[in-house]
């Protein structure tokens, strides 16, 4: 499993980490749902007994209405013991990050019922839920769990069809309604799952019982029976979760951060690590394009919620504001597309800092990297106006990071990055052997972005004055 080489450069181990420090534990759920504890592997991800699943790179709307497309989850089960008093029963929440799962624990004083969830780290096409029943004492009476769910093989997204049933495992599958723009694709999804009974039943006598229920997502039909057919070969050989387990624990291996004596802290840095991690694909999966991280990662991103799991700026030289799976610009309000601009100078920015801080020149001499930048060099050429009064250069008509003013001339940091993009072009032609553009190096000649830093007021606004 490929694994990211900046990972170990942001994240500094200043200590031995405990299991605790990566444990979350609670006797309660979140009363908000969007508080609630998320599994993703940068191609499905869900947010606990949430009834909804999403995958990398299925959107459904155009302009304007464009949103992860809702994949109905079968998983989205709750565990209880209707036979005992609620007021015997505990329950126990926990987002274990080491391992990558979440755990419901209810236990009562003859047996302990665990529920685990995950998004397979290793076999990306599978979401997991695993049900252990666990005799506290023997020899007992048999104890039954219910399992609610209020699955429905539908969505408002995708036009299901029932197909046959696969391996004992039900399947639908359906296009998304509506593309990003006329004429692009329509995804397709194809959901194979293990039917989930209403209850389960730890025999008479028997110590413990586990079953596990499977979901394999993909984009072909092919795809989803084999990813199914390979999550059964690793249930039958015990190898589903600890493969899982063995992934991540070999991720954490590459980065941590620890604060001597101040648990509450690492948790806190360990927990954003975690989503971050969560977000993110392992390196050169095989027939697997990323389609990047959003806000909120995958769990999230349904109509109306988290930036509708658009993301940012990652496709194209003129970054689109907020894209999907096309590249074209999919932001709501058409405004901030229009001039929110320095996106284009914060992409060229972080593939900057990239090369500074790996050194990595095959990123830009094999695999477009270059191509990147000269094209964003050459966007901010096409942008700028001449100021005959000045001798300099400006970019007018822009939105300032701050996005509380619009068509604001000069922008402070529209122009810095501007000028940062112009000059990588220029500074970094000779390492990679290259010819700089020539209009390039006549634009950064010509005074890119100058300003009388003894009048700067510190704004985001107009250079050598204070805005308005």
């Amino acid at each position: 499993m490929g694994q990211s080489p900046l990972i170990s450069l942001f994240f500094y181990d200043s200590g031995k980490m405990t299991e605790d420090d990566y444990i979350f534990t609670s006797d309660k759920l979140p009363s908000d749902p969007r508080y609630m504890a998320t599994v993703s592997n940068g191609f499905v991800g869900t947010r606990i007994f949430d009834e909804l699943i999403h995958v990398n790179g299925v959107y459904n709307g155009g302009l304007g209405d464009c949103h992860r497309a809702n994949i109905p989850s079968p998983l989205a089960v709750r565990i209880n013991m209707n036979e005992i008093s609620q007021e015997d029963l505990q329950h126990s929440y926990t987002l274990d990050t080491l391992a990558g799962w979440f755990t419901h624990t209810l236990s009562s004083d003859d047996v302990i019922v665990t529920q685990k969830i995950l998004a397979h780290r290793v076999h990306l096409n599978l979401l997991v839920m695993e049900i252990i029943m666990e005799r506290k004492q023997t020899p007992g009476p048999s104890v039954n769990v219910q399992l609610l769910n209020s699955f429905s093989p539908q969505s408002q997204d995708i036009a299901f069809t029932d197909g046959p049933d696969f391996q004992d495992a039900r399947y639908i599958y359906g296009q998304i309604l509506i593309p990003e723009v006329k004429d692009a694709p329509k995804p397709s999804i194809h959901l194979i799952w293990t039917p989930v009974p209403t209850s389960l039943t730890l025999p008479e006598g028997k110590t413990s019982a586990s079953w596990v229920f499977l979901i394999a997502v993909a984009e072909t039909a092919d795809q989803a029976k084999d990813s199914y057919s390979n999550g059964l070969a690793l249930i039958a050989s015990g190898k589903l979760c600890s493969s899982h387990k063995c992934a991540w624990a070999e991720l954490w291996s590459l980065c941590g951060i620890r604060v001597a004596g101040l648990l509450a802290l690492n948790q806190v840095l360990i927990g954003c690590v975690y989503y971050l991690l969560s977000a993110l694909p392992p390196l050169k999966v095989e027939g697997f394009l990323f389609n990047g991280i959003s806000p909120g990662g995958l769990s999230n991103g349904k109509k109306g919620e988290d930036y509708w799991g658009h993301v940012f700026w990652d496709q194209g030289v003129k970054f689109a504001w907020e894209s999907a799976l096309t590249g074209e610009e999919m932001c709501p309000e058409e405004i901030y597309g229009q001039k929110e601009i320095h996106i284009n100078g914060d992409v060229c920015f972080a593939f900057q800092q990239y090369l500074y801080a790996t050194g990595d020149l095959s990123l830009f001499r094999e695999e477009g990297g270059w191509a990147l930048v000269q094209g964003i060099a050459e966007y901010w050429v096409s942008r700028v106006t001449w100021n005959t009064e000045h001798g300099w250069y400006e970019i007018k008509g822009v939105m300032p990071p701050d996005e509380y003013h619009v068509d604001v001339d000069n922008s402070v940091y529209t122009n810095v990055v501007a000028k940062y993009s112009v000059c990588a072009e220029a500074e970094g032609a000779p390492s990679l052997d290259v010819s700089s553009l020539p209009h390039v190096l006549t634009y950064r000649r010509n005074r890119l972005s100058s300003f009388d830093s003894s009048s700067f007021s510190g704004t985001l606004w107009r250079f050598g004055s204070s805005y308005g």
